[in-house]
């Protein structure tokens, strides 16, 4: 599982137009948010950096309707464990958000649309803010 953290979208286009990329928070770059401390040096990171966008990607599977409609299968113990795993991490990028629209960043969160995730109440209060919007589009047609 991969959870991927981006400060600013870099690409060579927005780097000719005066935009500066930020770091890649994952687990290829040793990155853990199941960690407290590494979740602490991301948020002082995100103050330290003040990017204008930030785009978070929190792990879906657990939220997934896949998941769901195969829950049979799945250890309830291995469930139960991946599925508090992914509420710590829902959290902190939610956190994460919050704080950008504090700074008056803006951010994108990325997950499907029809997952579990977005009946969570801290989400949905993230979702109710002030300039938030949901965009919703198909993968398959990017």
């Amino acid at each position: 599982m991969v959870w991927l953290f981006f400060m600013l979208i870099c690409c060579p286009v927005a780097e000719r137009k005066g935009l500066k990329g930020g770091r890649s928070y994952d687990l290829h770059e040793g990155w853990n948010f199941l960690k407290a401390e590494d979740r602490k040096k991301c948020f002082e990171d995100l103050k330290t950096m003040r990017p204008r966008h930030l785009h978070v990607c929190p792990p879906c599977g657990p939220y997934s309707t896949l998941l769901q409609i195969s829950k049979d299968r799945c250890d309830p113990e291995l469930r139960k464990r991946k599925r508090t795993e992914a509420d710590v991490l829902l959290h902190f990028a939610i956190q994460l958000c919050q704080e950008q629209m504090k700074m008056g960043g803006t951010f994108s969160l990325e997950h499907p649309v029809q997952d579990e995730s977005w009946e969570n109440s801290e989400l949905q209060h993230l979702m109710d803010a002030a300039g938030v919007e949901a965009v919703v589009f198909y993968q398959s047609l990017v």
